[in-house]
């Protein structure tokens, strides 16, 4: 699979690696607030790949941080096409933490914010709980680097494993996106209706 994968990374624009744009409800007006890039991967050999196969394996081999700033690239030039067209939407995007190890991060960053003219301010950058607690000193200075950007964090499947109140002081997150998980039992459970 891995040779694959790193084959539709080389042909990006045969676009077995596409993305979808998941709406993210205003729940009062029931009106579109933001949307989040999803990436997917479908191979001709392959077929439908999930995420939780093929981003473990980018992260492993070390592709993710080439494949985050492809993704970067995508959602940048969507904001831009979207822009042109008279809609404005803020994107939350998914972000590996081995992506934040990356020192030239920032630059390219800053480099895409250019050339795509986006606000910067209109992007979410989603990391897990657990990743964000893992985050090493070069890490968390990203991560401040990308806050004075005017980019937001959002803590991802929050309640997996031992998610702690005392966990969201420590990370600078703007956003809190509730396991689905715990949303699941919520529903299944007759005492929370």
């Amino acid at each position: 699979m891995l040779i694959k994968i790193r084959k539709a990374i080389d042909n990006i624009d045969n676009n077995e690696f596409y993305l979808v744009y998941q709406p993210i409800l205003d729940l009062e007006t029931l009106k579109i607030q933001k949307v989040e890039a999803l990436a997917r991967l479908k191979c001709e050999k392959l077929g439908y790949v999930p995420p939780s196969d093929f981003i473990p394996l980018l992260e492993q081999t070390g592709l993710i941080k080439e494949f985050g700033y492809i993704i970067l690239e995508k959602v940048f030039n969507q904001i831009k096409v979207w822009k042109h067209k008279g809609i404005e939407l803020d994107v939350n995007i998914n972000i590996s933490p081995l992506q934040l190890r990356d020192k030239n991060f920032i630059s390219k960053l800053n480099k895409l914010r250019e050339v795509y003219e986006v606000d910067l301010t209109k992007i979410t950058f989603e990391i897990t709980e657990n990743q964000m607690l893992q985050c090493d000193e070069l890490q968390h200075t990203i991560l401040n680097e990308i806050r004075k950007m005017g980019i937001s964090l959002s803590i991802d499947d929050y309640g997996n494993d031992y998610s702690q109140m005392t966990n969201l002081i420590k990370i600078p997150a703007k956003e809190i996106k509730i396991s689905k998980e715990i949303i699941s039992s919520i529903e299944k459970d007759k005492k929370y209706n």
